[in-house]
C-alpha cells in the first residue's frame, strides 16, 4: 500500500501517468504507466506521459549510448539512476518523426510489448537517424 512507504515529498507524481524504469537491468526496460502504480526504492519514475520519450528511451542507439554513460556491474548489467539517465539527449524531431515514433509506441503497448519486432526495428531506425548514425 501506498502508506508502507517512506516519506517522500513526491507522492502526487505517483497518482498521474509516467516512465518507470528499474535500477538495474542488461538493457533498456522503460515502461509507461498510466494506472497510477506506486513503486518502491528499486523503481525510478520521470513524471511524463510521453509515447516519443518512451520509444526514445527503449531505442537501441539510446541503448548503446547508455552503456556509455552507465557502470556495468556483474554480470553485464546497467545501474539505471537518475545522474546517468538525466545525461541522456533526447534529439529534436520533425513533426513526421514525432508522429512515427508515436504510432509504433501506441501499437507496441497495444501488442502489450508481444512480437513487436518490426515496431522496434522501425524505432530504432527512426532513433538512429535523429541521432545521426
Amino acid at each position: 500500500h501506498w502508506y508502507e512507504l517512506r516519506a517522500c515529498a513526491y507522492y502526487g507524481e505517483f497518482e498521474k501517468p509516467k516512465i518507470i524504469f528499474p535500477d538495474i537491468a542488461t538493457e533498456a526496460r522503460f515502461v509507461l504507466d498510466r494506472n497510477n502504480q506506486y513503486c518502491d526504492t528499486t523503481v525510478f519514475l520521470i513524471p511524463i506521459d510521453d509515447l516519443i520519450m518512451l520509444a526514445l528511451l527503449n531505442s537501441s542507439p539510446l541503448l548503446e549510448l547508455y552503456k556509455i554513460l552507465s557502470p556495468q556491474v556483474q554480470g553485464g548489467f546497467l545501474r539505471y539512476k537518475r545522474q546517468y539517465v538525466s545525461q541522456l539527449p533526447i534529439p529534436n524531431a520533425t513533426k513526421k518523426d514525432k508522429t512515427a515514433l508515436e504510432r509504433l509506441a501506441q501499437k507496441c503497448l497495444a501488442k502489450r510489448g508481444i512480437d513487436c519486432q518490426a515496431e522496434e526495428d522501425e524505432i530504432n531506425a527512426v532513433a538512429a537517424r535523429l541521432y545521426g548514425l
